[in-house]
């Protein structure tokens, strides 16, 4: 019965220190995305912008200037819960302006790639670090005019 007793806390305490490396792992792994990015080329000079919220959230706006005011057009999230990784983008003039959750379904060091088949459009979105300063971002998935993508170059112009 001891023994018994001993296994299961020891493989108690094995799944929580496996979990917090895990989510570790997942803000270490997508800390390159943090900065301020410009898509290029781009007749409206749009940018996409990530900030540190602390060690389970990432805050991102989307955004562009428009004579002296700066219009926003996304705000996203990156959020770590329980090991698993989601993005949350909210548009204002989509879905009634409430957040879509998009989850992980790869999350190397250099690639996040999000699904949501529930979503009409997009159903997959995809961050690729190409190198330190361009970062490729592409949502894709079913519309009713057939299976669209769209890909997104940025350049990174400042951490």
């Amino acid at each position: 019965m001891f023994k018994r007793t001993i296994l299961i806390l020891l493989i108690g305490f094995l799944s929580i220190q496996m979990h917090a490396q895990q989510a570790t792992c997942l803000r270490e792994s997508a800390y390159w995305i943090i900065g301020t990015w410009k898509v290029s080329p781009s007749q409206y000079q749009l940018f996409e912008h990530w900030s540190v919220q602390d060690d389970s959230t990432f805050n991102g706006i989307s955004f562009y200037f428009q004579a002296a005011d700066t219009v926003v057009t996304e705000k996203m999230q990156l959020l770590s819960r329980n090991g698993i990784l989601y993005f949350v983008p909210t548009v204002p003039s989509q879905n009634n302006g409430k957040a879509v959750i998009f989850k992980a379904y790869l999350n190397q060091a250099k690639k996040m790639a999000f699904n949501n088949p529930r979503h009409d459009f997009p159903q997959e979105i995809i961050y690729q670090l190409n190198n330190p300063d361009w970062l490729q971002a592409t949502i894709s998935g079913q519309t009713p005019n057939g299976y669209q993508k769209v890909t997104f170059d940025l350049q990174r112009i400042n951490y």
